[in-house]
């Protein structure tokens, strides 16, 4: 079989290929016989080793057109369809939605940018002329192996800076420290996923031979900060929060974010020292108070985490009035904000 190589030098998506030579012609009666691949080209280009499309068009560089657009929507297609596939199985056994914080434009806008360069190895069969029906034949392909190799820098690259936060959280005594890392770590998860779910599309075998134990890693990623979570309980105390509303807003909120909140000290590994600051002025018999918090997350080794919000200036005639609507002002915002900004934290925004 007679295989010609095209050089792309213009590559646009959807990709449109340009014949070699404004004045190319394929003579047809070198072609007479017809090929294998004409009948069955799965036969001649398996999909173990191959990537491969057949087309056909009233000219030999229609036909080749049609086939290389036929790989390239191929590309397209299965590649998302297999980063959802992924995506769907992390999330079966992990935090739903996970995947969502991703702009999935941006995702795509990748996806197409490297399926660009890819598709600039792209080769193609000799078209062949059926001269019964007038119709031209041609394979566009590429070889599994070959693009997966000429690829896996890129996932080396992505592996690298997801590694780099990974590592540095087996590195750290400090519990925190540690839940912070691999929060910053799943901020790379997601691309690195992307990237692997690519490799797969290109060869399966290969991408499970050398990056096994880094899928692995990523359905596990999810568990192993929730376990570093496990084993950093919080303790929660709060000054001047006669109603418990201030501590039952930010209990919640750690909760929430996955800690467990204890009762007594002794078993905390962090306390939560809040103040509730209530700002006081008199106006005339008028009391009108200014209600803050201000939060520090302290273990052994210090503070490793602060937060601090205002709530909204509140008028009364007593003072239990007055500090009890100046909570009910407080507690919201708590509530809105609090879960928010620690998780941001936990992530290394």
């Amino acid at each position: 079989m007679k295989i010609k190589k095209l050089a792309l030098h213009t590559v646009i998506f959807p990709l449109v290929f340009l014949a070699l030579g404004c004045g190319t012609s394929w003579d047809a009666s070198k072609s007479a016989a017809m090929p294998e691949w004409v009948l069955n080209f799965h036969k001649e280009f398996p999909n173990s080793k191959y990537i491969a499309q057949k087309a056909t068009g009233t000219s030999a560089d229609e036909s080749r057109n049609e086939a290389a657009a036929k790989v390239s929507y191929y590309f397209e297609t299965t590649v998302n369809a297999n980063r959802e596939s992924n995506y769907r199985s992390f999330e079966s056994t992990n935090e739903k939605g996970k995947y969502s914080a991703r702009n999935e434009q941006e995702t795509i806008r990748e996806t197409k940018v490297t399926t660009n360069k890819i598709l600039q190895a792209v080769e193609f069969t000799e078209p062949w002329y059926n001269k019964k029906d007038k119709t031209w034949h041609c394979v566009a392909f590429m070889v599994r192996e070959t693009v997966w190799k000429a690829y896996e820098p890129t996932v080396r690259v992505v592996k690298d800076d997801f590694m780099g936060f990974y590592n540095k959280a087996n590195e750290t005594e400090e519990p925190f420290e540690k839940i912070r890392y691999l929060g910053m770590a799943r901020q790379k998860e997601e691309k690195f996923l992307d990237a692997i779910s690519y490799a797969q599309f290109l060869s399966e075998p290969l991408t499970s031979e050398h990056f096994q134990g880094d899928i692995l890693l990523l359905s596990e990623l999810d568990s192993l900060q929730q376990e570093a979570k496990n084993a950093a309980p919080v303790f929660v105390s709060v000054s001047n929060d006669g109603s418990n509303k201030v501590y039952a807003a930010f209990a919640k909120g750690f909760t929430d974010s996955g800690f467990t909140v204890v009762k007594e000290k002794t078993e905390a590994a962090y306390t939560a020292e809040v103040s509730v600051i209530l700002d006081k002025i008199v106006q005339d018999e008028l009391i009108i108070l200014t209600p803050s918090v201000r939060l520090s997350l302290v273990g052994k080794n210090g503070s490793v985490y602060s937060y601090a919000k205002d709530g909204k200036r509140v008028k009364a005639y007593t003072d239990s009035l007055a500090e009890r609507k100046a909570l009910e002002s407080i507690c919201p915002v708590i509530e809105k904000t609090f879960t928010e900004d620690f998780n941001a934290a936990l992530s290394g925004k």
